[in-house]
């Protein structure tokens, strides 16, 4: 789904219009903005003028300039996007129809129409809309009510509100007395704290489940199948004695849905500490099972080795067990996941889209979902295949006073000034160096190069130091 599909004809248009702009470092013509668009010159300057109107209304600070056929957005430097899209989406009806269903969790399409001053027309015309993009959630709303797996209504307000609320609206819920506790309950059973990005995730998907408390009977089938595998996992079962223990406060009817759909959001956002995701993966699993078969291929390409990075086992881990558990993404922007518009294209190779489409395989009525994967999946491989510069570290084992090794080691890094990634260091015996300098009278075995000085440094050291070097340097580069 892309939130510009939830705004309203007019505003969609004008939403469409800043995201390009946006990605526009220069200014375009009207020409070039309306062929990128699919609207008018004339269109265009109506949505402008419209613009500039809604956000004085809202107080923003942002500026089309149209000067002589040429338009350029201005934005501040501090502009939270999320602003922004409140500005479109507070008129959307489906917008409002959804935030009505997390208040109320059921509606009727007469009082739904008097709250927001609609025929009944109209109400019906925007649902049958709004069913069309949840299908990719595989949610739809029928008879005033949410109808589908409640790990993926609670899935999609948190994509939702995660990026169209406020940084100050989430940071009030994440002060709340009981969100706070019930972070506190995570981090005890993780015996670690959480990152601030974590906690706040989380605030935001403790306070959308409390809002689906009163629901009733909550839909948790698939969820219950997808989880079976987990049975004997030792965090799972310590995260659900946990759940039912604590909720057990409440005075609402709560059942294992609420520790089923807790568990996947943690293992598919990123919420646990990497040593807690270390242990989970240690139990096995099909996701486990893909993990293990994605790492031998990057192995067998040669894109990643031994010891394994920890970012691999932080991004698949996630990107798997977000697409084990749910359905359904969220784009911000029209291109946001396009790969060929990404920042990082250039460090892509054919043989990397390959392996993307082979892992994340189209699926129908998934698209947007499946690009989204794609896109995380090759930035990881954009990161592992950059040229990564190694510190090369000179070891120095002189004799002499401290003032002389200081200076002998003042003359080297400006002697070696030009190799920038080197470290010149004094020697420590359980230290590991990539080579070393060492007096005359140096005995001890290492298993590194050694440039002996034949007496006391002399200035012809210098150079022949940084010949020395250059030829280990080159060496170790074709190793």
């Amino acid at each position: 789904m892309q939130i510009v599909d939830l705004m309203e004809k007019a505003d969609a248009g004008s939403y469409r219009m800043l995201c390009h702009l946006r990605n526009c470092a220069a200014p375009l013509t009207l020409k070039e903005l309306s062929q990128a668009v699919s609207l008018s010159k004339s269109t265009i300057r109506k949505y402008i003028d419209s613009f500039h109107e809604q956000v004085l209304l809202d107080t923003l600070a942002i500026h089309i300039t149209l000067k002589e056929d040429y338009c350029q957005l201005e934005l501040p430097v501090n502009l939270e996007w999320s602003e922004l899209l409140n500005s479109f989406l507070t008129r959307s009806i489906k917008y409002q129809i959804i935030n009505y269903l997390l208040e109320q969790n059921s509606f009727s399409i007469q009082e739904l129409c008097q709250t927001l001053s609609i025929s009944e027309a109209t109400l019906h015309r925007h649902l049958a809309g709004l069913n069309e993009l949840l299908a990719e959630f595989n949610l739809n709303i029928s008879n005033g009510h949410w109808q589908g797996s409640e790990h993926q209504i609670r899935y999609f307000y948190w994509l939702l509100y995660s990026q169209t609320w406020s940084l100050s609206k989430q940071q009030i819920i994440s002060s709340s007395v009981t969100i706070q506790r019930e972070v506190q309950l995570i981090e005890r059973l993780c015996q670690s704290s959480l990152t601030a990005e974590a906690k706040q995730d989380l605030s935001l998907w403790f306070y959308i489940s409390h809002k689906r408390w009163p629901g009733g009977k909550k839909d948790s089938r698939v969820l219950t199948n997808l989880l079976i595998p987990y049975q004997q996992n030792i965090f799972f079962q310590r995260l659900e004695k946990a759940c039912l223990r604590y909720f057990s406060r409440y005075a609402v009817e709560l059942d294992q849905v609420e520790a089923y759909s807790l568990f996947a959001f943690l293992v598919s956002k990123g919420i646990l500490p990497r040593h807690n995701m270390n242990f989970l993966l240690g139990f096995g699993g099909p996701v486990v099972d893909q993990l293990t078969k994605l790492i031998h291929c990057l192995r067998k390409e040669e894109i990643c080795g031994w010891p394994l990075p920890d970012v691999v086992n932080d991004v698949l881990s996630q990107l798997l067990h977000q697409a084990y558990f749910f359905k359904g993404s969220l784009w911000l922007f029209t291109q946001e996941y396009d790969v060929n518009q990404s920042y990082f294209i250039s460090l892509i190779k054919p043989s990397h889209l390959q392996l993307a489409q082979e892992f994340f395989p189209d699926d129908e009525g998934q698209r947007e979902e499946v690009l989204c994967y794609r896109w995380h999946f090759l930035a990881l491989l954009a990161y592992l295949t950059k040229p990564v510069q190694k510190v090369y570290r000179l070891g120095l084992a002189l004799t002499g006073d401290s003032l002389m090794l200081d200076l002998v080691k003042l003359v080297l890094k400006e002697e070696l000034a030009s190799f920038p990634y080197l470290d010149v260091l004094s020697y420590e015996k359980d230290q590991v160096y990539d080579g070393l300098v060492v007096s005359s009278t140096f005995c001890e075995s290492v298993p590194y190069p050694i440039y002996r000085l034949p007496a006391t440094f002399q200035s012809a050291d210098r150079e022949k130091i940084a010949y020395w070097l250059q030829e280990e340097v080159t060496k170790k580069r074709s190793l």
